[in-house]
């Protein structure tokens, strides 16, 4: 019998010698161990070939993205500067405003630390994968080498290839469609906007035309697009909705660039909007209307809620990620550097603008480098494609661009991003001529949305109304201000929507409009008690 030394002298028997032989038999001959090292070369070669070209598509691609919105901004820029020279040529202004010249260096500025926040995470990617590769050599099999690479490879071509044809698929398929008529009706149109009643998607349920109706409004700067980013795989501020049966519905401003009175468009046309848009609603439906409003839609719609034009059709107000107190916001503060100080108050004579001042400096606020949108796409593409949702989000991220805006709602938004509420709650606006006072506020529902790490309007922004000192001694009562720590600015739009994300994030518009309407319920029926005649 065979034996083996168990290295303490004693002989262990080896029990079965065919599988020794056969063991001896398989060990690859050198020739054998060359060929493969040199197929695992030429392997690693390939993919290193793939991984150069795959970085270089990539990150040009990130780059064109980011040099388009540059670009916009020094044409802004521009436009301001040979305004203020021209005013100057012609005697309109005695001298040169410096802070002209300020504000294109903010974005210089702005330009030199993103590319040295480039330069960073490039560095610091270089490294991680070089950790990696080092682990994998560590062990001194190659074909780890070579899996490391093909996945990174792997990853670059769905990046480059494979998420962008998820990406163009969803374009048709984000946002409110309203050509098909099984998912939306139309209800009234304004010389301005139509206004759309959004259809539950979900099978079997259909529209309770008892409950308390909702009206979403434009954010503006974001695109409507935003509230119904992917409706049929359950992403869609809208559709959680309608899904539940609620009465839905939609104001949808024209592009003021093909309709002359969305052109024109004042804050009067807009509340007026608002006001007939709820108000037919209301008529529908014999309830007053919960209404929905998302950032600088969210602002200009307050503005209408304390002109006291919606009192008659509006009790219960929701703004997600309003810019309420700009002058008290750090981001809003600091996107105003980038604003002549002389422009800070009005715009340039252009009409539509081509992009509200703030509209821009709020998109260079989120705007990523290149590499660290390249770096978040590999690490997410190594887990495989792009799911619906994100590639719908992604489809609105890639055609949302700087929309051409009304000139007078900018002019207003922008009056509150340099002039302060009063201590008594005046605004500094004014609608038909009259003031403006955040008092009209007592006696509606009050829902105030922000998140923690927006980083286009400041949690501070939208609850400054809540600090005032005429709140102080005399609070309001039916005011509900929720900050979600993990939200972004547009959380409660897409991710907080899906009924995985309600879940997680009980505190949400959906679950804010259901306690109010359950409390209208209540309300109903505590006053059906009291008028019932008593008993002789």
């Amino acid at each position: 019998m065979s034996h083996d030394n168990n290295g303490e002298g004693a002989p262990t028997p080896v029990e079965n010698l065919e599988e020794v032989e056969t063991s001896a038999e398989q060990a690859p001959s050198p020739l054998e161990m060359f060929m493969s090292t040199m197929v695992t070369a030429m392997k690693m070669g390939e993919d290193m070939v793939r991984i150069t070209g795959g970085w270089a598509t990539a990150f040009g691609n990130e780059v064109v993205k980011s040099s388009k919105l540059f670009a916009k901004a020094g044409e802004v820029q521009g436009a301001i500067m040979a305004e203020k020279m021209g005013q100057l040529m012609e005697g309109k202004i005695p001298e040169y405003d410096p802070s002209v010249l300020s504000s294109a260096s903010e974005l210089l500025r702005l330009n030199s630390e993103m590319f040295t926040k480039m330069m960073r995470d490039m560095s610091g990617h270089y490294i991680e994968q070089t950790n990696s590769m080092k682990e994998a050599l560590a062990t001194g099999d190659w074909t780890k080498v070579e899996d490391e690479l093909a996945r990174y490879a792997a990853a670059l071509d769905t990046v480059n290839n494979v998420n962008p044809e998820l990406v163009e698929e969803a374009k048709e398929k984000t946002g409110f469609n309203v050509e098909n008529e099984n998912e939306y009706t139309l209800l009234m149109e304004t010389p301005r906007a139509k206004v759309w009643q959004v259809l539950p998607l979900e099978e079997g349920v259909v529209v309770d035309n008892t409950r308390k109706p909702v009206m979403l409004v434009s954010p503006f700067m974001l695109e409507d697009r935003i509230m119904a980013i992917d409706p049929h795989n359950g992403m869609s501020f809208a559709h959680q909705f309608a899904n539940e049966g609620i009465p839905t519905y939609v104001i949808r401003f024209d592009n003021p660039n093909e309709n002359e009175f969305a052109r024109d468009m004042s804050g009067e046309d807009f509340t007026d909007d608002l006001a007939d848009a709820t108000g037919a609603i209301k008529a529908k439906h014999g309830r007053s209307v919960a209404l929905q409003t998302v950032c600088q839609g969210a602002y200009l719609s307050l503005l209408s809620m304390c002109s006291g034009r919606l009192d008659e059709s509006v009790d219960a107000f929701t703004q997600i990620v309003p810019p309420n107190g700009q002058t008290e916001d750090p981001i809003l503060q600091s996107s105003l550097q980038r604003i002549p100080e002389s422009d800070r108050g009005h715009l340039p004579e252009v009409d539509p603008f081509p992009a509200s001042v703030s509209t821009l400096s709020m998109q260079l606020n989120n705007l990523q480098n290149p590499v660290s949108s390249l770096i978040g796409a590999i690490n997410a593409a190594k887990k495989g494609p792009m799911s619906s949702s994100a590639a719908a989000l992604n489809a609105w991220l890639e055609s949302h661009e700087i929309r051409p805006m009304p000139r007078k709602p900018v002019e207003l938004t922008l009056q509150g991003a340099v002039a302060p509420v009063s201590p008594e709650g005046v605004l500094p606006q004014r609608l038909y001529g009259k003031e403006l006072s955040l008092q009209r506020m007592r006696g509606k529902k009050w829902g105030i949305f922000a998140g923690g790490r927006d980083n286009v309007v400041s949690p501070v922004s939208a609850r400054a109304p809540l600090g005032l000192p005429c709140f102080a001694e005399e609070p309001l009562t039916d005011v509900v201000y929720v900050e979600d720590p993990k939200a972004g600015h547009v959380s409660f739009l897409t991710g907080y929507t899906t009924k995985q994300g309600r879940e997680k994030n009980p505190n949400n518009p959906l679950s804010l409009y259901l306690k109010w309407e359950e409390e209208e319920r209540e309300e109903e029926a505590r006053r059906a008690i009291e008028e019932m005649p008593l008993a002789a």
